[in-house]
């Protein structure tokens, strides 16, 4: 009986990671739109981010960043609120991709390999695939207070 109990574990685990690991492994946003005016802006070049806090722009100038993934259909889209801090991380970002004006508005077309604003760092998979490990973790949990009880 234990070692069904462990081959069906094993196996379920196997096809879940087999299934879903392309989606949980995406490294990066192949494209990101951000134009946003900003305030205490940096740009490192040796470390690959730009960050920058959200100041009020200017009516008629768009305050938001958009970012989609082409490999798993991921989009998201969002307008900053004034005060928000954000980071942009991409490993090969160069100060000649960052177009910053001369009212602080910050302009960056390209792909990103991470996005935080505010310290909450926006996922890079599908959340899909949640429920999967949830169903695991119900499956271990109940398979570990079964042995517990016998």
């Amino acid at each position: 009986m234990n070692k069904k109990i462990i081959f069906v574990v094993a196996s379920t685990l196997l096809v879940t990671l087999a299934l879903f690991t392309p989606f949980a492994s995406a490294q990066s946003w192949s494209y990101c739109y951000l134009s946003v005016p900003g305030t205490e802006i940096t740009l490192n070049e040796e470390q690959g981010f730009l960050s920058f806090t959200v100041k009020y722009g200017e009516p008629g100038m768009p305050s938001m960043i958009e970012l989609s993934n082409s490999s798993n259909g991921a989009y998201y889209e969002r307008n900053f609120e004034s005060g928000n801090t954000v980071i942009v991380s991409y490993s090969g970002l160069k100060a000649d991709d960052v177009n910053i004006d001369a009212h602080d508005h910050i302009i960056y077309e390209g792909p990103v390999d991470s996005v935080t604003i505010n310290a909450v760092v926006i996922p890079e998979f599908s959340s899909f695939i949640i429920l999967p490990l949830f169903m695991m973790a119900t499956l271990l949990a109940a398979i570990v207070y079964r042995r517990k009880r016998t």
